[in-house]
């Protein structure tokens, strides 16, 4: 895998939409309902199905593709998977393939996943802990408490991403932002098309009382290490 490129300035961890800024590494976030080879060929990217959206793929479809990806080197992480406590009619089946993604990973040993979960921090944090290969672990738009990220952060080798929500001073996620350390955040656009990278890099900066370019430099260090793991 290549490393970080000098010349990137920002690091969207998490994205639906490229803009090709030139100051941007962007991963971009390909889903299984996407026509095979969708997207491959414009940079790192990520690689999974999502908990929304179980009952619209063929598993045995999505594993072959899956399996596929691993073999590019622009492959960067199984994701975005998990857990939606906010979509309960199919719970039972988002538990079930999320821990027979997790079984894929541990098989294949792949390093980094990114992981999508709503209300529900409790079903994915013990199934990760019972990886015997430890993968890196990319809590993807994070909106939990300083309780639970230091669970995570006593067990797993994780991090935590933000993003448009840091616009909101009450959510759980962003007070939780104020108190975890910086080698462990990421930053991200996703899906919320109204901010900029450059905007949330500017919100999280003003949050952590942080100079803006030694909040990039932080960023950028901890995708090194991200890469390396």
């Amino acid at each position: 895998m290549s490393e970080l490129t000098p010349g990137f300035k920002y690091i969207d961890v998490h994205t639906h939409a490229l803009t090709h800024d030139p100051n941007i590494r962007e991963i971009e976030v390909l889903d299984a309902r996407m026509p095979p080879g969708f997207g491959i060929g414009h940079g790192l990217f990520c690689y999974g199905l999502h908990p929304w959206h179980i009952d619209e793929v063929d598993e045995k479809n999505y594993f072959e593709t899956l399996k596929g990806h691993l073999q590019s080197q622009k492959f960067f992480a199984l994701g975005e998977i998990g857990v939606d406590r906010s979509r309960p009619k199919n719970l039972e089946n988002q538990l079930r393939l999320f821990n027979k993604q997790l079984a894929f990973a541990e098989r294949f040993k792949i390093r980094r996943l990114v992981i999508h979960a709503v209300r529900a921090y409790s079903d994915i944090i013990g199934p990760l802990k019972e990886l015997s290969h430890k993968p890196a672990v990319i809590l993807h738009d994070y909106n939990g408490n300083m309780e639970t990220a230091n669970q995570f952060l006593d067990s797993i080798n994780c991090y935590f991403s933000f993003g448009s929500r840091l616009f909101n001073l009450d959510a759980k996620g962003t007070k939780a932002f104020q108190a975890i350390s910086l080698d462990k955040i990421f930053l991200e656009t996703d899906d919320q098309y109204d901010k900029t990278i450059m905007d949330i890099y500017q919100q999280a900066a003003d949050i952590k009382k942080e100079p803006l370019n030694s909040l990039a430099s932080q960023i950028q260090s901890n995708f090194q290490s991200l890469l390396a793991s």
